[in-house]
């Protein structure tokens, strides 16, 4: 999958869309644990860049066409998990999922992040 969507931007750079997929590849892969990336390292999997992950979330959550709902919350669910790094993300990731229960006010899932104690692990 990650190949596929790499090809994709490599014909169309324009493809934001593109970026989720590959951010979650990416963000999977640089927090799980240290035996896990040891093994994706092994078999050729690379070891993933949390960093650019985000940057990529940021991207699809603002530009994204087709999946901008899903960027948000994705982004948002990991700004919440990066909070325990820095807790000034902890806010972003609330107001960005508190948009996203204002905009679809039937969905369980914003609302139990909203008042819950976060997303698990």
């Amino acid at each position: 999958m990650r190949g596929a969507l790499e090809r994709a931007l490599e014909l169309d750079s324009s493809c934001v869309d593109c970026l989720l997929g590959l951010a979650v590849y990416e963000y999977g892969l640089a927090r799980a644990s240290a035996l896990a990336r040891l093994v994706a390292r092994i078999i050729g999997l690379g070891g993933g860049d949390a960093d650019r992950a985000m940057e990529m979330f940021r991207r699809v959550a603002d530009e994204g066409v087709l999946t901008r709902t899903e960027g948000r919350w994705l982004y948002a669910s990991a700004l919440f998990r990066e909070a325990e790094r820095d807790a000034s993300l902890r806010e972003a990731a609330l107001r960005i999922v508190a948009g996203l229960a204002e905009q679809y006010p039937e969905n369980p899932v914003f609302r139990r992040f909203l008042n819950g104690p976060g997303p698990g692990p």
